[in-house]
């Protein structure tokens, strides 16, 4: 079985916290993957309205993506999908970026002759809609039976309006305009009377060479007289996508499989949902400070966008110069008790770097004098900060001591003070950790404040539940896990399928049913047939998979397995390792399973070593042998004299792959 950890390596991090939006409930204990999963009596929406904060990748703009809590640009790909773009999607299929689902086809050019399109990505005899779920993300317009972006402005995007079925940034009326080319993009009629850009209500309107489909002027000859289109050429700017002419949300909308030819590249501009010419090619383009990536100029995530000689302060966006540090203008813009001089993050000299009221301890800036003072709930900018066995929880410049949870009500270190909620990270820098995090660090938003509700606690009157979960059933509030000795007899610690059978990354406690699901061991295809709702498997190709979809479609070949804290939770021929529950671009929703072991060693917990090979643990981190841990109760034996502390795992490029807890 393949894993990633042999080619990743460990760094412990000053974690940044967010704020997610969404947040989910199982509405009771049926496990079929084909029911909805709900708040109180409000069902989950993977599309839920996203804030700056985040801890999976959809709580975040389509043009973002959650690293460590903190939404941040993400290249104008839309995150958190079974596909981000072409590249992500099997051979012979296409990334349909309004769903983030990989189809057969976008538009008719990918089907055979005769053949079309449908609403669902497929190609055969055209057929209409007759619901949403006919159209692969846009809607359905049952008067026409076509497929579009909107029926009402309760379709599009907070802050946009829906005008003939498109959905436009303007906030409300008709776009102004003083000549026609003002209204050129919109395919619309400038009225010389009111200044605005109208539906065009006949073809002369439109001009020579153009015909008036719906209210929108598109090229004579492509459109079919009822809105669609065959290429961006129908669509005055905005993108042919599906065969309906629509704004784009990102530059795969923008494709066209032509541009292989010609060598025309288009980007879209979101602000007006418009294709257009590339910005950029290098950021010498651009102003300065800024990036250029995928022809947009904007804010880095590599030093690679900024210009020869910059590196990227990822925390800002900001481009700087010289000296691989990342650049700033502030101190705000550094992290982990840094200051900014001449443009780079350094270490501090004198507590006058520092912002007031912090200090200068040991080259960083903390909150104060006597570093390791701040108990639990106390402020905090780095590590260092906090009493052993805590650590620093915020954004880099600002947080709370704090420590990793479980949520599963069995109290102690399991469970978070009232007031603090145990949050489950599935994405970024922390994806694998559950953390305890203050009432006052959410979004007023968040499911679940003031945390008042302890897991398992009634939640009938409101969802005051630290797990952010109120059953709309039993209305109590759902209890957590990491492993099944965190449920009580008779329960499993089961991770969360939607409807559609794809993991949610939320792992929760359930009544286990081995007559109806397999149990762990047990060789299966598919997630949903597993008591745990994991099924860890391989592609024919050899690459992970949780079931078919993984593998376009193709066999997933896999073992049932169960959840772990640490190595005592598995068979002595197995050892706790992490697996992604989403296998996309990047892999997330992280979780620790039991699987075989990687390796033979033999050192005991506690031992020196310098690889994991040497450890019967499989695991050796920082100079020892040893296990993972969700809560310092986990650390017994040789190892019993240490803390749970959590480490983020970077791949070769120093990005965040997974987050693990260990003894240490």
């Amino acid at each position: 079985m393949s894993c990633c950890r042999h080619v990743v390596s460990c760094v412990q991090v000053v974690l940044i916290v967010g704020v997610a939006v969404a947040s989910l409930a199982a509405c009771g204990a049926a496990r079929n993957p084909t029911k909805r999963t709900c708040v109180g009596e409000e069902c989950f929406n993977p599309g839920a309205e996203p804030t700056s904060f985040c801890s999976r990748d959809s709580d975040c703009a389509a043009d973002q993506y959650c690293s460590g809590g903190t939404c941040a640009p993400r290249n104008g790909t839309r995150p958190d999908q079974a596909c981000l773009s072409h590249n992500d999607c099997a051979v012979g299929t296409l990334c349909n970026v309004v769903t983030g689902r990989c189809v057969e086809c976008l538009n008719d050019d990918h089907c055979d002759l005769g053949l079309s399109c449908r609403a669902d990505g497929t190609c055969g005899e055209e057929s209409r809609c007759s619901s949403n779920f006919d159209c692969g993300g846009l809607v359905c317009d049952t008067a026409s039976g076509n497929c579009v972006q909107c029926n009402t402005s309760a379709d599009c995007p907070l802050g946009q309006t829906c005008r003939d079925h498109a959905c436009f940034v303007d906030g409300g009326g008709n776009p102004p305009c003083q000549t026609q080319a003002d209204c050129d993009q919109y395919g619309r009629i400038c009225n010389p009377t009111s200044h605005e850009c109208v539906p065009c209500t006949g073809d002369l309107e439109c001009g020579t060479g153009r015909v008036c489909a719906n209210g929108t002027c598109t090229t004579a000859g492509g459109g079919t007289g009822n809105g669609s289109c065959t290429s961006r050429a129908d669509c005055a700017g905005q993108a042919c996508f599906m065969n309906a002419c629509v704004p784009c949300i990102s530059d795969f909308m923008c494709f066209e499989l032509n541009d292989l030819v010609t060598g025309v590249t288009k980007i879209c501009a979101i602000d007006t949902g418009l294709c257009t010419d590339p910005e950029c090619n290098t950021a010498n383009d651009c102003a300065a400070g800024e990036a250029c990536y995928d022809g947009h100029c904007g804010a880095c995530l590599y030093d690679d966008e900024c210009r020869a000689g910059e590196v990227c302060n990822p925390n800002t966006g900001v481009c700087g110069t010289s000296g691989g540090t990342p650049g700033c203008t502030s101190n705000a813009g550094c992290t982990g008790g840094q200051v900014c001089v001449s443009g780079t993050c350094q270490n501090c000299t004198s507590s006058s770097q520092c912002t007031s009221p912090q200090t200068c301890n040991a080259g960083r800036c903390t909150t104060g004098t006597t570093p390791g003072a701040g108990a639990f709930g106390a402020s905090c900018v780095a590590p260092a900060d906090c009493q052993t066995g805590l650590t620093c929880l915020g954004d880099g410049t600002s947080g709370i001591c704090t420590r990793t949870c479980i949520g599963s009500g069995k109290g102690g270190d399991a469970d978070c003070p009232l007031g603090y909620g145990c949050i489950d990270y599935v994405s970024g820098a922390l994806d694998g950790l559950s953390m305890c995090n203050a009432a006052a660090q959410m979004s007023s938003t968040y499911p679940g404040l003031p945390f008042d509700q302890a897991p398992g606690a009634s939640c009938a009157d409101h969802n005051g539940c630290q797990t952010s979960v109120c059953y709309s059933d039993t209305h109590t509030c759902a209890r957590a896990c990491l492993a099944n000795r965190d449920c009580n007899a008779g329960e499993v610690c089961y991770s969360l399928i939607d409807e559609d059978g794809a993991a949610m990354g939320y792992d929760l406690c359930f009544d286990s049913d081995t007559s109806a699901y397999k149990a762990a061991g047990v060789a299966c295809a598919q997630n949903w047939e597993c008591d745990s709702g994991l099924c860890v498997g391989t592609c024919a190709n050899g690459s992970p998979c949780n079931g078919s979809a993984d593998c376009g479609g193709q066999a997933c070949t896999g073992t049932c397995r169960d959840h772990c804290r640490s190595n005592s939770d598995c068979p002595s021929s197995q050892s706790c390792n992490p697996w992604a529950t989403v296998i996309a671009t990047p892999k997330s929703g992280w979780v620790a399973t039991c699987m075989p072991k990687f390796f033979t060693g033999t050192q005991a917990d506690g031992t020196s070593c310098t690889e994991d090979a040497n450890c019967a643990s499989d695991w050796c981190i920082g100079g020892i042998c040893t296990t993972p841990c969700a809560i310092k109760a986990d650390c017994t034996g040789a190892l019993a004299n240490k803390q749970c502390k959590p480490i983020t795992f970077v791949d070769q490029s120093d990005n965040p792959v997974y987050a693990l807890g260990f003894c240490l």
